[in-house]
């Protein structure tokens, strides 16, 4: 009994949720012929044609201007120096023989000769950078000797206005050269050379 009663409550409940179902998916498909939403229609290309840009314009080349040529450059005679034909003896004379009392006829050496030093190279001393600076000028005085080769050593500051000044004045002097002192031809060793340097500023 309960079966027969539970089996006939089920049937129309099965048939009401089956066309609830059905109803809901007829509700759901559209229908054909309706319209349906609008739909862009998109065009797509494989093989796209591209226009190829060129960065650099073409330069449009002038003409050159056609330029003459230099004139060429002047010819200077020149004439050949005249050899002379004769003997040099004959065109400068003979020395005539003198003859004085007193005076022997021995030879005489004309390459020995006595002279003192004479200066050969002479550097002027840079001036000190501390000392232009400050706009400071002044001299000095300096002692030394000359070598038989011509160069100043035993180089000694007698005065100075300046520790700058003595300094580059030392340097300079010790790079002056000289042709030595000679006796009878001899070069000898010359003491005592005294130099006096002025510093002064430009304006």
């Amino acid at each position: 009994m309960h079966n027969i009663f539970r089996f006939s409550f089920s049937v129309p409940f099965a048939a009401l949720v089956t066309a609830s179902l059905a109803f809901l998916m007829a509700y759901m498909i559209p229908v054909e012929g309706e319209p349906g939403p609008d739909i862009t229609e998109l065009n797509f290309d494989l093989f796209p044609q591209v226009d190829v840009i060129d960065p650099t314009p073409p330069v449009e080349l002038r003409p050159v201007d056609s330029i003459a040529p230099p004139p060429p450059p002047p010819v200077i005679e020149t004439q050949a120096s005249l050899t002379p034909d004769s003997d040099l003896t004959v065109m400068a004379g003979t020395i005539p023989q003198i003859e004085v009392e007193g005076i022997g006829g021995g030879e005489i050496n004309l390459n020995r000769s006595d002279r003192d030093v004479l200066p050969v190279v002479r550097i002027i001393p840079s001036y000190p950078l501390r000392e232009a600076e400050r706009g400071i000028e002044g001299m000095c005085v300096l002692q030394f000797d000359v070598t038989t080769a011509g160069s100043p050593v035993n180089i000694q500051v007698l005065q100075c206005d300046s520790s700058g000044f003595a300094r580059e004045s030392v340097r300079a002097v010790e790079r002056w050269r000289y042709n030595p002192r000679v006796r009878d031809g001899v070069p000898q060793m010359y003491r005592g050379v005294q130099t006096r340097l002025e510093f002064k500023l430009d304006g």
